[in-house]
Formats: structure tokens, sequence, C-alpha cells
């Protein structure tokens, strides 16, 4: 590769401006933000690939039919054209020229070093430096240059040799802690591979820190295609959190529990249907308090986006949750008539009636059972008694009004 001519560096401003397009570049010379179909052309071992299946993020290998044109790199030349790109992209700020040279080197089963060699010559750079490698980095991703699997190699290779990183850089530990957590929220490393790469590093404490660390950044914060937890077993968490509730009667515990579960943001809707759901099996006192807690956690950790995420996915189950209790419709309508007069549920959930061909029956039914108290209250009332008048009633109130009865 033949060494260019040195330029003055770029600040980090014209490296963004650069970046997103607004440098006057020809259009065909820009980054491609998705696969080109129209494009024919092979260009070495590079291939656009879809590493999101819409439930769980995979490891991609790289394929491993060799260009039969290219001379196998060694271990040793592949590190130095590495850096000397680096070192030129650092000067220029040239993403598409830095990606292009990544390419050419070819050796897709070395690529992890793109990663462990970026990573360590950035921290002993600025944060200019670092920034524009963790952009580099998302970039050879994007393209499927780098795909998951040498990022995890990566990373564990730079974790194995940490202890040697703290005697040359004393901040190494929290600069790759950093380097993790964008890795994951650009896409690069999902958390099966973290969990990996934490079972593998049981027995080095600086870098079980570094990860531990790294999970903290992420908390409250999405990656790019979305949360990658599993769903089912976050809604068995928080069902226990609410169960612990319809005990203590405990809103501000149930925030404490919240926090330490890290719950995503983009998943905090589960905790509508964990709730809801406990509360159909529950009698009408357990669902009151139900409807007590989501009233009590709107603003705080609930949204209006939230809470209708999490009444969508109710009503898409209605059928299912039918089978084993026949009164679910009802309950699920009282529900959602309460969330609307405590006004975390906006009126038009229930007052537009969904396609008939994407609706059921039953769920059609739910949503008119929903609208009737609540065209016939006009909202006069800041609580309809969805629950009954002494489903949140004190004992001595209860008492009161039997003798009131009885009198």
């Amino acid at each position: 590769m033949p060494k260019s001519k040195p330029t003055k560096p770029v600040s980090l401003s014209a490296f963004h401006q650069r970046v997103s397009g607004d440098s006057g570049r020809e259009e065909d010379e820009s980054l491609p933000s998705r696969p080109c179909s129209a494009s024919t052309e092979s260009v070495g071992t590079r291939r656009w690939i879809a590493e999101w299946d819409g439930q769980e993020e995979v490891l991609v290998e790289e394929s491993n039919q060799a260009d039969a044109s290219r001379i196998e790199t060694s271990l040793e030349s592949f590190k130095a054209a590495f850096d000397l790109c680096l070192r030129e992209f650092f000067s220029s700020g040239d993403l598409l020229e830095a990606v292009r040279c990544v390419e050419e080197l070819g050796a897709p089963h070395l690529r992890s070093h793109v990663v462990k060699r970026g990573v360590r010559l950035a921290i002993d750079k600025n944060g200019r430096e670092r920034e524009m490698t963790a952009v580099l980095l998302a970039s050879l991703h994007v393209r499927g240059v780098l795909s998951s699997a040498r990022v995890a190699e990566g990373f564990l290779a730079l974790l194995e040799d940490i202890d040697d990183l703290v005697l040359d850089s004393p901040s190494a530990p929290s600069l790759l802690c950093h380097f993790f957590a964008d890795a994951h929220l650009d896409g690069m490393l999902p958390l099966k591979a973290i969990d990996e790469i934490t079972l593998q590093c049981e027995s080095k404490p600086t870098a079980l820190q570094v990860l531990k660390d790294a999970r903290a950044r992420l908390v409250g914060r999405v990656p790019l295609g979305g949360s990658q937890l599993d769903r089912a077993a976050l809604r068995s968490q928080l069902r226990r959190v609410v169960e612990e509730y319809m005990s203590s009667h405990d809103v501000s515990e149930v925030e404490r529990r919240l926090r330490e579960i890290c719950v995503p943001a983009d998943l905090i809707c589960e905790l509508v249907r964990a709730t809801v759901e406990l509360g159909l099996e529950r009698r009408d006192h357990e669902r009151e308090l139900a409807s007590q807690l989501l009233s009590g956690l709107h603003g705080s950790k609930l949204k209006l986006i939230d809470v209708v995420r999490g009444f969508e996915q109710l009503l898409a189950r209605v059928d299912d949750l039918a089978i084993d209790n026949p009164r679910a419709s009802e309950h699920l309508a009282a529900f959602m008539t309460r969330a609307v007069v405590d006004e975390i549920l906006p009126p038009a959930f229930v007052a537009t009636p969904p396609p008939a061909a994407m609706a059921s029956a039953l769920q059609v039914e739910t949503l008119k059972r929903a609208r009737a108290p609540l065209v016939a209250s006009h909202f006069g009332g800041r609580r309809l008694h969805v629950w009954g008048v002494a489903a949140d009633a004190s004992l001595e109130e209860l008492k009161k009004a039997v003798i009131a009865l009885c009198d």
C-alpha cells in the first residue's frame, strides 16, 4: 500500500462533518447506509450481511472462501499495514479511505486485530482519536468488513492483556470500558458475546471490573436494533416485583427494584403487561392495586408510549388469555377504562377501532367494553370504580360502610 503524503490533521468537528456527508463528496464516494442491490462488482471478501433476525443478534463468521488471487498475509505484515492505515486516518480524517484500506488488507481471519490494535493505539491518544477509532470500527461493521465474531475476539484479546495495558496506561480500564459500551450500542457486540467474554475472564479481576463498568454505562440506553434481553425472562422478573408490591403496597420499592433490574427503556412496556396479566388472575382488590401501581409509576418510570405498547401487547393476546380465563376480555377492558380515566392511556386507544382484517372478534369486543363506561360517565369523575367501590377502601372505611347499612 503506497504511503500518502503527510497531511494536516483535521479537527474532530471537521471529521464529523465529513462522516455526515456534508463535506461536498461526490455522491458515489460517500459511505453507503444500506446494501446496494444494483451493484454487481465483487470486491474481495466484502459482503453485506444482516446480523439481526428480529429476536437475537447472532455472531456471524466471515466466509472461508479465499480469493485465489490474494496472497496470504502474515500477522506481522497485517499489523504493520493496519497501523499505517490508522495513522493516516487520524491525520486526514478520511473515513471512506480508511475503510477501503482495511478492506484491501484482506485476511478476514486476522480482522480481530483491527479491534485489538485500533483500541490499543487509541488508548494512548487523545479523545479525538478515540472517537474516530470508535466510528471506524462501527463503519467497518456496518459494511460487513468486521463481523461481531471478530469484534468479540478482539475485545477478549484486549482483556487478556489488561494487566500489561494498565502498566503502560493507568487509565486503560476506564477507556476500555467506554469502547465496550460503544461497541454494544453500535450493534457490534451483542450481550450474548459479552456474557461469553465474562465467563472467559473469571480469573482476571481487572477484566471483570471493566465488564461490570461497561454494563453500568449501558443502563437506560438502547443499542441499535433494540435491546437484546430475553423478554420472557424479563417479564418473569417483573412479575415477582409486582407480586411483592401486592403485599407491601409500596410504589417506591417497585421503583427501586426496577433500577436494580436495569430494565432497558424500550422494554419497560413489559412492566405494564406483567402487571395487568397478574391482575387478571387475582381478585378485585389486587386489580385495584395494579391500576394504582401503573398510575403511580406514570411520569417517573412509565411514559405514555410505554403504557400504549403494553396494552397493545395485552390486546393482541386477549384471545390466548381468554382460554385460561374466560373473563379476561372483561377485566382487560376494565384495566383500559381505568387507565384512560387515570390519564395514563390516551382515549384514542379505545376509541379507534382496529382494521377488521387485523383484529379478532374478541379484540373488537374488548375495546367496545372499554369505551362503554367512558361514554356513560362523560369523564365526570377523576377515577371510575371499575373494580368496585370497596376495592381500594381501608378496613375502617369498610366498617363504617357496614354500620351505615345496618343503621
